[in-house]
Protein backbone atom coordinates (compact mmCIF):
# COMPACT_ATOMS: atom_id res chain seq x y z
CA UNK A 1 0.00 0.00 0.00
CA UNK A 2 1.42 3.15 -0.89
CA UNK A 3 1.55 5.96 1.67
CA UNK A 4 1.13 9.52 0.77
CA UNK A 5 3.53 12.24 1.06
CA UNK A 6 2.84 15.66 0.94
CA UNK A 7 5.84 17.68 -1.08
CA UNK A 8 8.48 19.21 0.61
CA UNK A 9 7.88 22.26 -0.14
CA UNK A 10 4.58 22.37 1.03
CA UNK A 11 5.76 20.74 4.72
CA UNK A 12 8.41 23.75 4.55
CA UNK A 13 5.13 26.28 4.08
CA UNK A 14 3.30 25.06 6.74
CA UNK A 15 6.21 24.50 9.26
CA UNK A 16 7.26 28.27 8.57
CA UNK A 17 3.60 29.06 8.92
CA UNK A 18 3.21 27.81 12.27
CA UNK A 19 6.02 29.54 13.42
CA UNK A 20 4.37 32.52 11.97
CA UNK A 21 1.52 31.77 14.16
CA UNK A 22 3.72 31.38 17.56
CA UNK A 23 5.38 34.70 16.51
CA UNK A 24 2.06 36.73 16.32
CA UNK A 25 1.28 35.61 19.48
CA UNK A 26 4.40 36.12 21.32
CA UNK A 27 4.48 39.51 23.35
CA UNK A 28 7.15 41.78 22.31
CA UNK A 29 10.25 41.78 24.83
CA UNK A 30 10.61 44.95 26.52
CA UNK A 31 14.09 47.06 25.25
CA UNK A 32 16.61 46.72 27.78
CA UNK A 33 16.60 49.52 29.81
CA UNK A 34 19.99 51.58 29.85
CA UNK A 35 21.42 52.13 33.42
CA UNK A 36 23.66 55.01 35.12
CA UNK A 37 26.14 55.17 37.98
CA UNK A 38 24.91 57.76 40.00
CA UNK A 39 26.69 59.40 43.67
CA UNK A 40 25.53 62.36 46.21
CA UNK A 41 28.17 64.25 47.46
CA UNK A 42 28.57 67.03 49.86
CA UNK A 43 30.58 69.91 48.60
CA UNK A 44 30.23 72.79 51.26
CA UNK A 45 29.63 74.00 54.09
CA UNK A 46 29.17 77.13 55.58
CA UNK A 47 29.21 77.52 59.63
CA UNK A 48 26.62 80.49 59.77
CA UNK A 49 26.38 80.23 64.16
CA UNK A 50 28.78 77.81 65.75
CA UNK A 51 26.66 75.42 67.25
CA UNK A 52 29.18 74.96 70.29
CA UNK A 53 29.51 78.66 70.84
CA UNK A 54 29.42 79.84 74.38
CA UNK A 55 28.63 83.49 75.17
CA UNK A 56 29.03 84.79 78.86
CA UNK A 57 30.20 88.23 78.14
CA UNK A 58 32.24 87.07 75.66
CA UNK A 59 31.66 84.34 73.59
CA UNK A 60 33.96 81.16 73.08
CA UNK A 61 34.16 78.06 71.14
CA UNK A 62 33.06 80.10 68.12
CA UNK A 63 34.59 76.90 65.39
CA UNK A 64 32.23 73.94 65.12
CA UNK A 65 33.44 70.30 63.76
CA UNK A 66 30.48 69.55 60.58
CA UNK A 67 29.66 66.46 58.91
CA UNK A 68 27.48 65.12 56.77
CA UNK A 69 25.32 61.93 57.83
CA UNK A 70 23.53 60.14 54.85
CA UNK A 71 20.44 57.66 55.15
CA UNK A 72 20.51 56.90 51.88
CA UNK A 73 17.60 54.86 49.96
CA UNK A 74 16.81 53.64 46.45
CA UNK A 75 13.30 51.91 45.77
CA UNK A 76 11.04 50.94 42.70
CA UNK A 77 7.73 52.25 42.19
CA UNK A 78 5.00 49.37 42.28
CA UNK A 79 7.27 46.69 43.31
CA UNK A 80 6.49 45.29 46.28
CA UNK A 81 9.31 44.87 49.31
CA UNK A 82 12.22 46.74 46.50
CA UNK A 83 13.64 49.26 49.07
CA UNK A 84 17.11 49.50 50.37
CA UNK A 85 18.49 51.64 52.76
CA UNK A 86 22.00 52.24 53.51
CA UNK A 87 24.05 54.69 55.91
CA UNK A 88 27.09 56.82 54.94
CA UNK A 89 28.94 58.90 57.46
CA UNK A 90 31.40 61.53 56.28
CA UNK A 91 34.63 62.64 58.53
CA UNK A 92 34.45 65.19 60.19
CA UNK A 93 36.34 68.75 59.51
CA UNK A 94 37.67 70.41 62.71
CA UNK A 95 37.64 73.86 63.30
CA UNK A 96 35.15 76.13 60.87
CA UNK A 97 34.81 79.20 62.58
CA UNK A 98 31.61 81.57 62.38
CA UNK A 99 31.52 82.96 59.02
CA UNK A 100 33.78 80.79 57.57
CA UNK A 101 32.64 78.32 54.29
CA UNK A 102 34.77 74.85 53.99
CA UNK A 103 35.00 72.71 50.99
CA UNK A 104 34.65 69.68 51.66
CA UNK A 105 37.35 67.03 51.26
CA UNK A 106 37.86 63.14 50.41
CA UNK A 107 36.32 61.24 53.43
CA UNK A 108 34.48 64.54 54.50
CA UNK A 109 32.13 64.21 51.48
CA UNK A 110 30.21 61.27 52.58
CA UNK A 111 30.18 59.93 49.22
CA UNK A 112 26.87 57.57 48.54
CA UNK A 113 26.61 55.68 45.29
CA UNK A 114 23.81 54.53 43.44
CA UNK A 115 24.92 51.73 41.33
CA UNK A 116 23.18 50.67 38.21
CA UNK A 117 20.25 53.18 38.32
CA UNK A 118 17.64 52.08 35.95
CA UNK A 119 17.28 55.07 33.61
CA UNK A 120 13.09 54.75 31.54
CA UNK A 121 11.74 56.79 29.43
CA UNK A 122 7.93 56.66 28.47
CA UNK A 123 8.27 53.23 26.28
CA UNK A 124 10.09 51.57 28.87
CA UNK A 125 7.15 52.15 31.42
CA UNK A 126 4.61 51.10 29.01
CA UNK A 127 6.45 47.94 28.70
CA UNK A 128 6.45 47.42 31.94
CA UNK A 129 9.99 48.70 33.44
CA UNK A 130 9.64 50.55 36.43
CA UNK A 131 10.37 53.61 37.41
CA UNK A 132 13.60 53.78 40.14
CA UNK A 133 13.90 56.31 42.85
CA UNK A 134 16.69 56.97 44.41
CA UNK A 135 17.25 59.79 47.36
CA UNK A 136 19.23 60.77 50.54
CA UNK A 137 17.82 62.19 53.74
CA UNK A 138 21.00 64.04 54.88
CA UNK A 139 22.09 65.62 57.98
CA UNK A 140 24.51 68.27 58.85
CA UNK A 141 25.89 67.16 61.97
CA UNK A 142 28.14 68.81 64.26
CA UNK A 143 30.80 66.32 66.09
CA UNK A 144 30.44 66.11 70.02
CA UNK A 145 31.82 62.77 71.69
CA UNK A 146 29.53 60.11 70.93
CA UNK A 147 28.65 59.38 67.39
CA UNK A 148 24.84 58.80 65.84
CA UNK A 149 25.67 55.53 63.60
CA UNK A 150 23.76 53.01 66.06
CA UNK A 151 20.42 55.55 65.92
CA UNK A 152 21.21 55.95 62.26
CA UNK A 153 20.85 52.42 61.35
CA UNK A 154 17.78 52.21 63.33
CA UNK A 155 16.25 55.14 61.27
CA UNK A 156 17.57 53.76 58.13
CA UNK A 157 14.95 50.81 58.84
CA UNK A 158 12.38 52.44 59.46
CA UNK A 159 12.61 54.24 56.27
CA UNK A 160 12.80 51.05 54.39
CA UNK A 161 9.73 49.75 56.35
CA UNK A 162 8.01 53.03 55.29
CA UNK A 163 8.95 53.36 51.50
CA UNK A 164 8.07 49.53 51.42
CA UNK A 165 4.49 50.52 52.43
CA UNK A 166 4.16 53.14 50.52
CA UNK A 167 6.26 54.14 47.21
CA UNK A 168 7.04 50.32 46.54
CA UNK A 169 3.02 49.86 46.45
CA UNK A 170 2.12 53.00 44.36
CA UNK A 171 1.15 52.82 40.70
CA UNK A 172 2.51 55.73 38.73
CA UNK A 173 -0.64 57.87 37.29
CA UNK A 174 -1.50 57.30 33.28
CA UNK A 175 -0.71 60.94 33.13
CA UNK A 176 3.44 61.87 33.13
CA UNK A 177 2.77 64.82 34.05
CA UNK A 178 1.08 63.36 37.30
CA UNK A 179 4.29 61.06 38.05
CA UNK A 180 5.94 64.19 40.84
CA UNK A 181 2.69 64.91 42.54
CA UNK A 182 2.01 60.81 43.12
CA UNK A 183 5.55 60.20 44.35
CA UNK A 184 5.59 63.62 46.57
CA UNK A 185 2.32 62.29 47.92
CA UNK A 186 3.70 58.82 48.58
CA UNK A 187 6.66 60.76 50.45
CA UNK A 188 4.88 63.26 52.55
CA UNK A 189 2.05 63.74 55.13
CA UNK A 190 -0.40 60.91 54.54
CA UNK A 191 2.75 58.68 53.24
CA UNK A 192 5.97 58.00 54.16
CA UNK A 193 6.28 60.75 56.19
CA UNK A 194 3.37 60.36 58.50
CA UNK A 195 5.00 56.34 59.05
CA UNK A 196 8.50 57.74 60.08
CA UNK A 197 6.89 60.48 62.46
CA UNK A 198 5.72 57.67 64.44
CA UNK A 199 8.46 55.53 64.35
CA UNK A 200 11.16 57.80 64.71
CA UNK A 201 9.65 59.27 68.14
CA UNK A 202 11.33 56.10 69.82
CA UNK A 203 14.76 56.73 68.84
CA UNK A 204 16.47 58.26 71.96
CA UNK A 205 20.02 59.08 72.99
CA UNK A 206 22.81 61.15 74.06
CA UNK A 207 24.53 61.65 70.70
CA UNK A 208 26.67 64.50 68.29
CA UNK A 209 24.46 67.28 67.88
CA UNK A 210 22.01 67.63 64.18
CA UNK A 211 21.63 70.90 63.34
CA UNK A 212 19.09 69.87 60.39
CA UNK A 213 18.39 68.40 57.67
CA UNK A 214 16.96 67.84 54.31
CA UNK A 215 15.86 65.28 51.54
CA UNK A 216 16.79 64.99 48.10
CA UNK A 217 15.44 62.47 45.47
CA UNK A 218 16.59 61.52 42.35
CA UNK A 219 14.46 59.89 39.38
CA UNK A 220 15.70 57.74 37.08
CA UNK A 221 13.95 59.26 34.06
CA UNK A 222 15.57 60.17 30.75
CA UNK A 223 13.85 61.33 27.18
CA UNK A 224 11.05 62.58 26.97
CA UNK A 225 10.02 61.65 30.08
CA UNK A 226 12.72 63.63 31.79
CA UNK A 227 11.41 66.55 30.05
CA UNK A 228 8.37 65.92 31.61
CA UNK A 229 9.74 65.58 35.40
CA UNK A 230 11.81 68.89 34.31
CA UNK A 231 8.59 70.83 33.93
CA UNK A 232 6.63 69.48 36.75
CA UNK A 233 9.14 69.41 39.45
CA UNK A 234 8.53 72.89 40.52
CA UNK A 235 4.48 72.33 40.65
CA UNK A 236 4.41 70.60 43.99
CA UNK A 237 6.12 71.71 47.54
CA UNK A 238 8.36 69.48 48.80
CA UNK A 239 7.03 68.06 51.91
CA UNK A 240 7.70 68.98 55.57
CA UNK A 241 8.47 66.92 58.57
CA UNK A 242 8.45 68.02 62.35
CA UNK A 243 9.75 65.49 64.67
CA UNK A 244 8.98 66.84 68.04
CA UNK A 245 11.13 66.65 71.32
CA UNK A 246 13.81 65.21 70.15
CA UNK A 247 17.11 66.16 67.86
CA UNK A 248 17.81 62.48 66.49
CA UNK A 249 16.57 62.33 63.48
CA UNK A 250 16.56 66.00 63.29
CA UNK A 251 13.61 67.76 61.65
CA UNK A 252 13.40 67.41 57.67
CA UNK A 253 12.93 70.68 56.79
CA UNK A 254 12.17 70.41 53.11
CA UNK A 255 14.27 69.34 50.03
CA UNK A 256 14.17 68.85 46.38
CA UNK A 257 12.75 66.38 43.84
CA UNK A 258 14.10 66.33 40.59
CA UNK A 259 15.83 63.92 37.52
CA UNK A 260 19.01 63.03 38.01
CA UNK A 261 21.84 64.55 35.68
CA UNK A 262 19.19 67.59 35.30
CA UNK A 263 21.18 71.01 36.47
CA UNK A 264 18.77 70.92 39.79
CA UNK A 265 20.50 68.05 40.97
CA UNK A 266 24.21 68.43 40.06
CA UNK A 267 24.28 71.41 41.50
CA UNK A 268 22.30 71.80 44.94
CA UNK A 269 23.16 75.09 46.55
CA UNK A 270 21.99 77.37 49.51
CA UNK A 271 20.58 74.61 51.12
CA UNK A 272 19.81 76.16 55.32
CA UNK A 273 20.18 73.38 57.93
CA UNK A 274 18.76 75.45 60.95
CA UNK A 275 16.83 73.21 63.31
CA UNK A 276 14.65 74.99 65.47
CA UNK A 277 15.63 73.05 68.63
CA UNK A 278 19.27 72.95 68.27
CA UNK A 279 21.58 76.16 68.50
CA UNK A 280 23.61 77.49 64.85
CA UNK A 281 22.54 77.13 61.75
CA UNK A 282 24.71 75.92 58.58
CA UNK A 283 24.38 76.55 54.74
CA UNK A 284 25.47 73.43 52.80
CA UNK A 285 25.99 72.65 49.05
CA UNK A 286 25.53 69.06 47.57
CA UNK A 287 25.77 67.48 44.28
CA UNK A 288 24.85 64.13 42.24
CA UNK A 289 26.82 63.64 39.82
CA UNK A 290 28.13 60.30 37.71
CA UNK A 291 30.72 58.05 38.25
Amino acid sequence: MKRFRAPRALATAALLGAFGLLAACTPPEAPAVPTTNWKFETNTVRVNNSQDKVCVLVCVNTHDEPYSLNIAFRVKVGQPGSAQTFVVEGNAHNDVGEGQTYTMQGSERARTNFAGVQMVDLLDLAMGAKLEVVGVWTWAMEEDFIGVNSAANTVADAVKAALNSTVAATSLPSDANQIVSTLLSAVGIGGAFTILGTTLLRITGLQDDAVGSRMYIGLGVRGDLGNIIDSTVGTVPFPTLAIPAITIPPDIEGGQIFRLGSPASLSITNQLMNQPSVDGDYTMSFGFSTY
